[in-house]
């Protein structure tokens, strides 16, 4: 996915929310992955990753603002690309905890920090210890342990990545 204009953003966008609404939960159970939810966090990850990467998070926060009705972002997220992500993919969606909104963002915030590939990126969620450690975690700048010898064992610095 490439995206060099508005219009291929908010395009990208109404892709996931048309999937996302489409997708139903099984009646049986399934692991995380599989669920409507698991799928909405893979997908605004790849989405707000590829601006990332592409150098377009400015962009994605410009066409989240003009065009998302009730683009409030607080304080801590306003240059989280996940957030303009999530207003994007959600505009117009009524029923969505509204405490998710902000939740999801910073956790996949921090699944970036630690380079998590897209596909472990829910059980990266799983295992890193509830949303109140994350919050923890963000203000202190701490790192997961696993990462912190990966950088140690490859030589290179333990400070987490700015992007």
């Amino acid at each position: 996915m490439k995206f060099s204009t508005d219009q291929d953003i908010l395009a990208f966008a109404e892709k996931i929310r048309k999937k996302w609404k489409a997708f139903h939960d099984p009646d049986h159970q399934v692991a995380p992955y599989f669920m409507r939810m698991g799928y909405l966090k893979r997908a605004l990850y790849g989405f707000a990753n590829a601006c990332l990467d592409q150098e377009k998070s400015v962009l994605l926060h410009k066409v989240a603002k003009s065009n998302v009705r009730h683009y409030r972002p607080s304080k801590e997220l306003k240059d989280n690309p996940y957030f303009a992500a999530i207003c994007l993919v959600l505009n117009g969606v009524s029923k969505f905890p509204k405490n998710a909104k902000h939740q999801i963002p910073r956790e996949l915030a921090n699944a970036r920090k630690h380079d998590v590939p897209k596909e472990f990126l829910i059980g990266f969620l799983m295992q890193s210890g509830g949303y109140d450690r994350l919050i923890d975690n963000l203000r202190t700048g701490k790192m997961e342990r696993w990462w912190v010898r990966k950088q140690e064992k490859n030589g290179l610095a333990a400070e987490p990545p700015t992007s």
